[in-house]
């Protein structure tokens, strides 16, 4: 994995990781975070062409 990836996605698990404790149960929290996964894997090439890599 490169830098950028690495860097996007240790900034995305961390806000999450950081609300993650005030929102439901296991069952609750195991969907928002595939529902943010999904959402960051499709926003990555976006912020790869803003960042020019």
């Amino acid at each position: 994995m490169d830098i950028i990836g690495l860097v996007y996605y240790g900034i995305v698990c961390g806000a999450l990781s950081g609300v993650s404790p005030r929102v439901g149960d296991a069952p609750v929290r195991v969907a928002i975070g595939i529902a943010v996964g999904i959402a960051a894997a499709g926003l990555l090439p976006y912020v790869r062409m803003a960042l020019g890599s």
